[in-house]
């Protein structure tokens, strides 16, 4: 999960409810996560709000960077943010414990406060997502328990802990404006993840046992093939590394392999499936992986992430992903 860092403290606290089928895949759960978040956000807005990340720029924020968000709205409100991880957690943030309510000046309202605090962004890598939720009166949760105003839901429960979140949130604080925005998290030095970023993904100190990452890797393809583009194999020889290290070197993963929206539902199952494959057979073979340690399955199109009405968005979507299997 993203460090929320306070005069040096790092805050964490983990929601106990009932699980989800195991099987599920950490793509299926932030695709239902979202879509939930998605349903509830805009629908009902009678002010405005707007959500900007402060510390990041177009290519994304790096691992160790620190952000904040910034707020405006015209109507006097509390504010209540999803973070919806790339591995499939959830942090529930409430900013009214860090700055006054907004206040319809004009004047952006930043969580945390840059001078005591800021969010270091730490891996899972990938693509997140933050919803904010501008409310009446402040929220009170009653199935949740917050540090410093800061809890996390993990992967595993937040397909059933994120609807009652929101009907709590609001019954208690009548919601009057929504708004969302996406952070793309890259490696410490460039968009190629690092051995470490790898390993910290998976076994970092952020890492519940309860809990399962996934790492959106830049592994990208051409329109139509499941050969790997050239420039691709750094990023994968690091994953092999990884994958053979003493921290991962017994454990087991999913290779998703996804495509755009260019071909049939059943071209780009097929086509996604040989994509996953191509990964795997390039990791048993460059770096002697036992084939059962990993599992190649194909999703098609179904788990975009990006826009595919533009070309970077395609090429964004033909991608495959990491998922740590439970050991």
């Amino acid at each position: 999960m993203k460090q929320l860092v306070t005069q040096g403290l790092a805050l964490f606290l983990t929601i106990v409810s009932p699980g989800i089928a195991a099987s599920q895949s950490i793509a299926e759960i932030k695709k239902s996560v979202t879509s939930i978040l998605d349903s509830a956000n805009g629908s009902q807005d009678t002010a405005t709000l707007s959500l900007q990340i402060v510390g990041a720029n177009a290519s994304g924020v790096r691992v160790g960077d620190e952000v904040s968000l910034a707020f405006a709205s015209n109507q006097s409100c509390f504010v209540t943010v999803f973070w919806v991880e790339n591995g499939g957690d959830t942090n529930l943030i409430k900013a009214w414990n860090y700055e006054y309510r907004l206040t319809p000046d004009g004047k952006p309202r930043t969580f945390p406060d840059p001078a005591t605090g800021a969010v270091e962004i730490s891996p899972p890598l990938g693509r997140d997502k933050i919803y904010a939720f501008c409310t009446l009166s402040q929220p009170a949760f009653s199935e949740v328990s917050f540090t410093q105003g800061h809890t996390a839901v993990p992967a595993k429960d937040a397909i059933s802990v994120i609807p009652e979140l929101l009907r709590e949130l609001s019954d208690s604080g009548v919601i009057v404006a929504t708004a969302k925005t996406s952070i793309k998290i890259i490696g410490r030095e460039n968009s190629v993840f690092s051995e470490k970023d790898i390993i910290e993904t998976f076994r970092g100190p952020t890492r519940s046992s309860i809990t399962r990452s996934a790492l959106a890797a830049p592994v990208q393809f051409n329109v139509g093939s499941d050969q790997i583009i050239k420039s691709a194999f750094e990023m994968l020889n690091n994953v092999g590394r990884a994958f053979t290290s003493a921290e991962l070197g017994q454990s087991k993963f999913r290779i998703n392999g996804h495509t755009d929206a260019t071909g049939t539902d059943a071209y780009n199952d097929d086509l996604s499936e040989r994509r996953a494959v191509s990964v795997k057979n390039y990791l048993v073979t460059h770096f002697n992986i036992e084939p059962s340690r990993l599992e190649a399955v194909g999703w098609g199109e179904t788990m975009a992430i990006s826009d595919n009405s533009t070309d970077e968005g395609r090429a964004e979507n033909r991608r495959v992903e990491f998922e740590l299997l439970e050991e």
